[in-house]
């Protein structure tokens, strides 16, 4: 078993992933053909391997969060500033006169959190968020961890 970085380790579980999803394409596409078709590859050695890389994903997951638990309240931190940051830039905040739709009428409206406020909370999480990523990602440059030998 390498021993890695967590920064690494994440690159892995990437990399697995992405092989996984590569060979689901390849099962789907290959597994039922016209008959005398030829096949690319064999799907079933196809499916081995799928199946060898979908437990190396499961082991490199749970290495990765077991590395990972000094730091996992940043990490949800950072997932929910990042929802709160979409949620906010989505929030209607007309306040005023306005359109309706494309009728060309004219509306009064109210907005109780106003563009300005929300920009300021925009610039808050913005900058928590650059600090908790800087924070993750040292720690995911010096904390090390053993991953299982993955095949090329």
């Amino acid at each position: 078993m390498p021993n890695v970085t967590l920064a690494r380790a994440l690159k892995t579980k990437s990399r697995l992933a992405s092989r996984l999803k590569e060979l689901q394409e390849f099962i789907v596409k290959y597994n039922s053909m016209l008959e005398g078709s030829e096949r690319a590859a064999s799907v079933t050695e196809a499916y081995e391997t799928y199946k060898m890389h979908a437990l190396l994903l499961a082991q490199v997951k749970a290495a990765i969060q077991v590395a990972n638990a000094p730091i996992q309240t940043k990490i949800f931190e950072l997932s929910e500033l990042r929802n709160q940051k979409v949620f906010l830039q989505r929030l209607p905040t007309t306040n005023g006169p306005a359109n309706i739709g494309y009728t060309g009428e004219i509306a009064q409206h109210e907005a109780e959190l106003k563009g300005a406020f929300v920009n300021e909370e925009l610039k808050v999480i913005v900058k928590r968020l650059e600090e908790l990523q800087d924070e993750i990602d040292e720690f995911n440059a010096k904390t090390t961890l053993q991953l299982p030998e993955i095949p090329d």
